[in-house]
């Protein structure tokens, strides 16, 4: 109940609790995501650079992590985030991990790089992955949204919250998932 609270009250998202599973740490949560929806052969698009340790995630269920050069490249003159995805998307893509603040670079997706993933995501029917683990490490006085609450990701969007960061507990593993109630059925399963 409190992760739902402390979710309405930073973004105004009203949850059902039935839609959040509280998990040791965001890995958990992840490798629990990776274990429903990639089987062998199936392939992840992860947005570089990112967490060393979602490659691996993907590997441990004989999935392909595809890292997408990309961060790095949003502010190059003429680089195109949907065409640059299109570019990576096969029959075997399952989902997009995407990080944002992200480690290490810092960098935010403006609502259009969300809107371009969330374009693809809806075209090729992929599951985003949304690794929340410095949403709240924002200093710039931006106030950009969350990916997660982009409306065409309703639907698609698996969201991965530690407190590790934010409460400076990484020891602790504490961590909860949030998405929509039919995987979160088969994520509590």
């Amino acid at each position: 109940r409190a992760f739902v609270d402390r979710l309405e009250k930073r973004h105004g998202l009203a949850l059902d609790a039935d839609a959040v599973q509280v998990v040791p740490g965001a890995t958990a949560g992840v490798s629990i995501a990776a274990q429903i929806l990639v089987d062998p052969g199936d392939e992840v698009l992860v947005l570089a650079p990112f967490w060393p340790l979602s490659r691996g995630v993907v590997a441990a269920r004989g999935g392909k992590a595809v890292e997408i050069p990309f961060f790095t490249r949003l502010d190059e003159p003429g680089f195109d985030v949907e065409r640059e995805l299109e570019r990576h998307v096969t029959e075997r893509t399952v989902a997009i991990y995407v990080n944002s603040p992200n480690n290490p670079t810092g960098a935010m997706l403006a609502d259009d790089h969300v809107e371009a993933i969330a374009r693809v995501a809806a075209k090729h029917d992929l599951w985003v992955w949304v690794d929340e683990a410095y949403d709240e490490l924002r200093y710039d006085g931006r106030d950009t949204k969350p990916v997660y609450l982009h409306p065409r990701l309703h639907d698609r969007a698996l969201v991965f919250h530690t407190l590790s960061k934010s409460h400076g507990i990484a020891g602790s593993r504490i961590g909860f998932v949030h998405g929509p109630e039919a995987i979160m059925e088969t994520f509590r399963g």
